[in-house]
């Protein structure tokens, strides 16, 4: 069963293409009510920042530290990512967290 909402699926393949052209873009998806989505190309200079951001009441070390169901979803988008030639960071790490919000981030790089 997946657990990625297909617009959110569409998103990484819109940025997958995009990476084949050099048109790529930064994309912003909603995974659930509490998870969210966004990658930005210019954000890291090795590659695309992808973060995380997940209202909960405690803060993780990394995002799939919060369990079975985060880990599903943040795995299909991973794989989806690779799909296109596009390495997830091993991890996505805790960086900050803004109005309650804890973000998670990592970078993207392509093989």
């Amino acid at each position: 069963m997946n657990h990625v909402p297909d617009e959110a699926l569409a998103a990484v393949d819109a940025f997958g293409e995009g990476l084949l052209t050099g048109e790529a873009s930064a994309f912003g998806a909603r995974l659930r009510s509490d998870l969210r989505l966004s990658v930005d190309p210019a954000g890291a200079d090795d590659g695309a920042r992808c973060r995380y951001e997940l209202d909960h009441a405690r803060t993780k070390p990394t995002l799939r530290a919060y369990g079975s169901f985060v880990t599903t979803i943040v795995d299909g988008i991973d794989e989806r990512f690779r799909s296109w030639s596009v390495e997830p960071p091993a991890a996505y790490e805790y960086t900050e967290t803004v109005d309650g919000v804890h973000r998670y981030e990592g970078t993207l790089t392509t093989f």
